[in-house]
């Protein structure tokens, strides 16, 4: 599955959205715009990668106007995120077994990529879950039982963040693999901004680095691990038992260049696109 219109509109929304997070000009609001529409049109086609047409249209937007998600802003989406978590590590605390707290930590994961930016926050505000959501959540698909099959004691797991809101039920997950199935975690961030997706800046107030075996900095702003942009990442998959990636533009990715280990996708759908997907 490539691009398809409903893709193009969708990276445009959120663009816009973002510049007009920045400017209150309109005139340079516009001009920006013009810019990034551009930049869609010459990244549009049967063959381009959504991630790549959403990271080029930031790039331009970033060298035209800056950057929407401040310092300030992830970190409070951290924090208000990071409450929330607090009511699904009750859950997995009462959890019987580990299996069933690695279940809940699955789901409650995949539910907070629903924070990531997109034009869905325009219809209904966009809360991180609770813990009443990750028990009722209706799943178009459920892999966790075939996840448990495959989680032993000494295997290495890459974990591709996503959204920084996102991150507290993340860091829930990764702390069950290590500490309940001494799984080896290795943690990728970008080098710098893409969207409010986590970067090597963040993890200083964050509890990555408690949770995780080690933290690579992908040295790039890229909406994904796109092969041409993040060479490091392939050279270090034969060192992978599996790879988890967040949120729907990274499960497109994979899902049209899928990896050489088994690869978990942890997404909401929030449009008909993602429906098709099965990994």
């Amino acid at each position: 599955m490539k691009i398809t219109p409903t893709c193009l509109s969708c990276i445009l929304a959120v663009r816009a959205l973002e510049i007009e997070r920045i400017s209150s000009d309109s005139a340079e609001a516009i001009a920006v715009f013009r810019d990034v529409l551009n930049t869609v049109g010459l990244y549009a086609g049967p063959h381009i990668e959504l991630a790549l047409s959403a990271t080029m249209s930031f790039r331009r937007m970033k060298t035209g106007i800056g950057h929407p998600y401040t310092r300030e802003h992830k970190e409070r989406m951290y924090r208000v995120s990071a409450e929330a978590a607090k009511g699904v590590r009750d859950l997995i605390e009462s959890a019987e077994t580990p299996g069933d707290a690695l279940k809940i930590a699955l789901v409650a994961s995949a539910l907070a990529t629903r924070l990531e930016p997109g034009p869905h926050v325009l219809v209904t505000p966009v809360d991180p879950p609770t813990s009443v959501e990750v028990i009722g959540a209706r799943l178009g698909r459920d892999d966790s039982n075939e996840v448990l099959k495959r989680v032993r004691t000494g295997m290495t797991v890459f974990f591709v963040t996503g959204s920084i809101g996102e991150l507290p039920f993340d860091e829930l997950l990764l702390e069950i693999l290590g500490d309940e199935y001494s799984v080896r975690t290795i943690v990728f961030v970008r080098g710098s901004e893409f969207q409010d997706f986590v970067t090597i800046d963040d993890v200083e107030y964050t509890r990555l680095e408690k949770v995780a075996d080690q933290i690579v900095n992908m040295g790039s702003d890229v909406a994904t691990i796109i092969r041409e942009e993040v060479a490091q990442f392939y050279e270090r998959l034969k060192e992978a038992d599996l790879v988890i990636v967040k949120g729907l533009m990274q499960t497109l990715y994979v899902y049209n260049n899928p990896l050489s280990v088994d690869t978990l996708a942890l997404f909401y759908t929030p449009c008909k696109v993602a429906e098709k997907v099965q990994l």
